[in-house]
């Protein structure tokens, strides 16, 4: 069959670009499992990748076994051109090489040595070669350790030839110590790391003991004797003193070199200064004292959880929730949180460690040995635990500042409600007026999905929405006949004067000027601004569809009660003109769907004789 017919049967050529959005999202989950699997390959290649802007040489990119094997961060490096960094020793050699690599798109080095952030050196094969990604040309290093390579090929050939098998690899001195004579031979690295710039004429073990510091040197000899007894590999770490004086810390490996009677007849292996080793190993256990002080001296509680089980914890921790570290790693971790809110820390612990978002900063109650339940408020971070994901928790008493915000909180309700019930107290007929429409305007608020706290500024809006009913008259709120034009200009004024009343009040949100928009439509015909659309905030729309809805189904003194049916078709008939139409479809599902009910309805006269319509 020919190319030509199996196109015409529907097969289309790979440069061709999808027709339809099926094979859009096909191609696009093609591309990102791609990027995926090659990012994967990347960060997880055992050799070194170095990718490099063709134009300038700077560091793109270095996966993790490169950052690795030359102990530098991917923030040391990135942005530097290559001879920048400490691992191409010879800055000027390197630019030649990028210059050659521009040129030719093309270099490779069997053997080249790359300098550590340790100052150790490590032979590398190094091959580049340059490509271009979406039109720009990329260079991309991969940097291969050929150390255990070397020490095999160099020790084999050494053995083999019986001549000198000095392993400049890694600084690593060669030697081999004739039981039989007494005298060793040696690499020239051998005798450089004693402080010796050439091969001494003879070199024993009694002189290597010389060397090594007093404090050392008895249980350096028993390990030495030791392994020559038991006819085993001699590993020691020790500190010796060099020609020069100074002390210096090395590292030896033996192996015996058995006969064929199975006797020891020489010992031959590596010696290896580990001096800044050493030094960071120091610098290391120092920093952890220093840290681990700073824990254990901490005032807040701190502990890590991982899987469900607190592994770390200091002694502030302990003193906080009243029990001792072996109780609390003994059990679950919520054992010592409240039951009503270990749900909530749990979730929240294990979506952390999925490492999914969850809030950081939340308080919850600890109840302690005694029984004695107090608040806290935890700081959690997301951690590397032993290889394994983990939650760091910095743990603080908050039940004095629960309590003034519980103590506070209640002084604001009181206050809210007595500036409430000043407002309703001017019109008799309207009691509770305010409560019920907070009430539906936050049951609509919470419909479109708003947040808890535009709920909460909406409620306080709510309960505050007609104090600006105090600068009108109580005649004219009462009147049970129809307004003059004077009384009802009057009467329109009152959202002004609700927020010139609150205006100066710091609410969470802006309560002030939901206030001020409640009597507004989306049209612009209500006032006292004139505003239209989206010129309203969300908050003044939803508490001007409950206004009308809780009015219409109550009684006022110029008519009875509507009914709710009544005042449903109202907002349905005026919705977009008026009304907010997301508004009103969540206000008439609440009602219709979901058996929305005022609560204490108060829907008649304050005459109990006068009875709704």
């Amino acid at each position: 069959m020919s190319a030509k017919r199996v196109q015409k049967k529907g097969a289309r050529r790979g440069s061709e670009a999808p027709t339809t959005p099926e094979e859009a999202q096909a191609c696009l989950e093609k591309l990102q499992a791609l990027e995926t699997r090659y990012r994967r390959l990347f960060e997880t290649a055992q050799d070194g990748i170095l990718l490099l802007d063709a134009e300038t040489g700077e560091i793109t990119n270095a996966n993790p076994f490169l950052l690795d094997l030359l102990g530098y961060s991917y923030k040391e490096i990135a942005g530097k051109r290559l001879w920048e960094i400490g691992a191409f020793v010879d800055e000027a050699a390197t630019k030649q090489v990028f210059a050659k690599l521009q040129k030719d798109g093309y270099i490779r080095y069997e053997n080249l040595p790359l300098e550590t952030a340790m100052g150790a050196t490590v032979p590398v094969e190094f091959i580049s070669n340059t490509y271009s990604v979406g039109g720009e040309k990329v260079i991309q290093c991969n940097i291969r350790n050929i150390a255990q390579r070397k020490l095999a090929e160099d020790v084999a050939r050494g053995r083999a030839a019986g001549k000198d098998y000095a392993l400049d690899v890694g600084e690593i001195g060669a030697w081999r110590l004739d039981l039989a004579t007494g005298t060793a031979w040696r690499s020239l690295r051998h005798d450089q790391i004693f402080g010796y710039p050439t091969l001494l004429p003879e070199w024993t073990y009694v002189m290597f003991l010389g060397h090594v510091l007093a404090e050392d040197r008895g249980a350096v000899d028993e390990s030495y004797g030791n392994a020559l007894s038991a006819k085993t590999d001699w590993d020691c770490t020790c500190r010796i003193r060099r020609k020069d004086g100074e002390v210096r810390w090395i590292w030896v490996k033996g192996k015996p070199e058995l006969n064929e009677r199975h006797e020891p007849v020489a010992l031959y292996g590596l010696v290896q200064d580990i001096t800044k080793l050493k030094e960071a190993e120091v610098a290391l256990a120092e920093s952890e004292l220093k840290y681990r002080q700073v824990v254990e001296n901490a005032s807040e509680a701190i502990f890590v959880a991982q899987h469900g089980k607190i592994v770390f914890l200091n002694g502030a921790a302990s003193v906080m929730i009243g029990r001792t570290s072996e109780e609390l790693m003994a059990g679950p971790f919520t054992e010592f949180i409240h039951p009503d809110d270990r749900e909530m820390v749990l979730e929240r612990h294990h979506a952390r460690t999925r490492g999914e978002e969850a809030p950081s900063v939340y308080a919850f109650r600890v109840v302690r040995a005694d029984g004695v339940v107090r608040w806290g408020e935890v700081r959690a971070v997301l951690v590397d635990w032993l290889g394994e994901p983990a939650s760091l928790n910095l743990l603080c008493d908050v039940t004095g500042r629960k309590e003034a915000e519980a103590e506070l909180s209640h002084s604001f309700e009181a206050t809210l409600n007595a500036l409430s019930r000043a407002a309703e107290r001017r019109d008799p007929y309207t009691t509770g007026h305010q409560r019920r429409v907070t009430q539906l305007a936050v049951a609509i608020a919470r419909e479109l999905g708003c947040s808890d706290t535009e709920c909460g500024t909406l409620r306080i809006a709510g309960m505050l929405h007609d104090i600006g009913k105090l600068a009108i008259p109580a005649e004219i709120l009462s009147k049970p006949s129809t307004l003059s034009q004077v009384e009802f200009e009057l009467i329109c004024t009152h959202p002004q004067a609700g927020y010139e009343i609150i205006g100066d009040v710091s609410f969470p949100g802006p309560v002030a000027k939901i206030v001020l928009q409640h009597h507004e439509r989306m049209d612009g015909s209500g006032y006292p601004q004139g505003l239209k659309g989206d010129e309203m905030l969300v908050e003044a729309r939803i508490l001007a569809v409950a206004d009308v809805v809780e009015a219409m189904v109550s009684h006022r003194p110029y008519r009875p009660a509507l009914g709710i049916d009544k005042a449903l078709e109202e907002i349905v008939q005026k919705k977009g003109k008026l009304y907010d139409p997301e508004v009103v479809d969540a206000c008439v599902c609440l009602f219709d769907e979901k058996g929305f009910e005022f609560e204490t309805q108060r829907l008649t006269s304050p005459d109990s004789s006068v009875s709704p319509q």
